[in-house]
């Protein structure tokens, strides 16, 4: 009976320095306001870095009630992470897997520090990018499709007819 008793309290001592450090850990919360933009593959629990290194997880995430378009992020950051009021929230993709993670970028010396229960404003992802940029190539395409079409349409193609054969006539 000793034996058992003496284990056990051995097992929960083990639990509460092992587990205990992680429950006792202090977290500050920021909040980020993502407009018109998907957040499919982020995930409560997901990771937050702040330049690559990992400094809190994703609490929750919902859509504001009072505009659809608007996705609200909670994210919790480790006590004391000096978090700048420049900073920005990118969602980043993680591997070919189709998760995100919360990437704090930027943030200079000289910018005062965001307070805790503040609003870190969302920045462009390399993704929103790519597809600006292909949403620009796809109308420069159409004009050249357009300039194409009215070079070769039905009157024109007959004016160069017209000038072949005078040409040849020569």
């Amino acid at each position: 009976g000793i034996f058992l008793t003496i284990l056990s309290l051995l097992l929960i001592a083990g639990f509460v320095f092992i587990a205990g450090e992680k429950l006792m850990e202090e977290w500050d919360y920021y909040y980020i306001h993502y407009s018109d933009v998907s957040v499919n593959g982020l995930q409560v629990g997901g990771q937050v870095r702040y330049h690559g290194i990992e400094v809190g997880k994703v609490e929750d995430i919902r859509i504001s009630t009072e505009d659809v378009s608007r996705v609200e992020v909670t994210i919790s950051v480790t006590k004391g992470t000096p978090i700048k009021t420049d900073v920005e929230a990118h969602l980043v993709l993680v591997g070919i897997t189709g998760l995100k993670v919360v990437e704090l970028t930027g943030g200079t010396n000289l910018s005062p520090l965001l307070e805790p229960g503040s609003e870190i404003p969302p920045g462009t992802s390399v993704l929103d990018n790519i597809t600006g940029k292909a949403e620009v190539m796809a109308e420069k395409l159409e004009l050249i499709m357009n300039n194409i079409m009215a070079i070769t349409n039905e009157d024109n193609q007959e004016k160069v007819s017209s000038i072949l054969t005078n040409v040849d006539s020569f």
